[in-house]
């Protein structure tokens, strides 16, 4: 298949996504949508002693709640307390936020996000795209490596200059909506290491590529197409065309990898991939505001879950994955 038809192919997918969403009214049907996730934290006020009571606990403010539970806590509430006077601290917490970039295998996945608002997300897709950098860079350095053909080699060198792009951008909107400073991390290859086995950048390729950047590309279109505030409107718009080529070049990838691969190893990063297309609608920013949402063109968690649902399947069931995959 050409890298074109690849290009095309997704976009058609993105529409029919963007078409079923319409449809559904922004609804979620039957109430399927995951709540947000609970951890665990310990909370030992001062002066607390073996016959300390609860009402020596300080009240659970946001504040104290994002004190307690190390940032990222929409919510929490008081658990058990022990004979020491430790406390347990249930923190709900809202799952990480979706940007349309590739990570790097060293990424850390962050639990918080939330209490920022627009700005915290936008700072969150500015960090994202700067890792992606990187990650691009060493997927052009590892194709080259295993002797990958020329022209996925540079558009993965492509790809890498735009996310150099796509990072200025989404730093810039975050300052604008009062968001934290991004969090920066060097943008080098990967320090001299051995280029790692076919199968480690199948698996990778997989996941960050076919399955997560292919949806932070559609999220990008459907939020370029609705945001208020033009300026981002018109910066997202950029992104998710220079973000479907990327997808188009993870599929591109993994075809040719299928060739280099024995069929255990397909069969494994055949599980990967679709344990990571069943992960994607946990990556809905869910904390927005109405507010913060209409400006970022962003559709309420329950719309965005199924919109994550439905490339999903088109892309398990196809005309997807497989189509993707094996077109000639």
């Amino acid at each position: 298949m050409k890298p074109a038809n690849d290009y095309h192919r997704l976009r058609k997918f993105f529409h029919l996504a963007t078409s079923v969403l319409a449809a559904r009214a922004y609804g979620c049907p039957g109430g399927t949508c995951p709540p947000p996730m609970e951890t665990t934290e310990v909370y030992t006020p001062p002066g607390n002693g073996p016959d300390a009571g609860d009402d020596k606990l300080p009240e659970l403010t946001p504040d104290t709640c994002a004190r307690m539970c190390n940032g990222g806590a929409v919510s929490c509430r008081y658990g058990s307390t022990d004979a020491g006077g430790a406390v347990t601290v249930l923190c709900m917490r809202v799952g990480g936020c979706s940007g349309a970039g590739r990570r790097p295998e060293d990424f850390p996945v962050s639990a918080r996000g939330g209490p920022g608002g627009l700005g915290g997300w936008l700072a969150e897709m500015a960090t994202l795209e700067a890792a992606s950098i990187r990650a691009f860079r060493t997927l052009e350095a590892e194709l080259t490596a295993h002797g990958a053909p020329r022209s996925l080699r540079r558009r993965a060198r492509r790809a890498a200059a735009d996310e150099v792009r796509h990072a200025r951008s989404m730093a810039r909107f975050a300052r604008k909506h009062a968001g934290p400073l991004p969090q920066a991390r060097p943008a080098d290859e990967r320090g001299g290491k051995a280029p790692r086995t076919l199968l480690a950048m199948a698996l990778e390729n997989a996941v960050e590529g076919c399955a997560r950047e292919t949806f932070g590309a559609l999220l990008a279109q459907v939020a370029g197409r609705g945001a208020r505030d033009p300026e981002l409107g018109e910066a997202l718009r950029q992104i998710a065309g220079d973000e479907t080529r990327h997808a188009s070049l993870a599929h591109a990838v993994r075809r040719w990898l299928d060739t280099q691969l024995t069929p255990a190893e397909r069969a494994e990063v055949d599980g990967a991939y679709r344990a990571a297309l069943d992960r994607l609608e946990d990556e809905a920013p869910v904390f927005l505001t109405e507010r913060e949402r209409e400006l970022a063109g962003i559709p309420e968690p329950a719309a965005l879950r199924a919109l994550a649902r439905t490339l999903a399947e088109t892309l398990s069931r196809g005309p997807g994955g497989a189509s993707l995959r094996t077109a000639a």
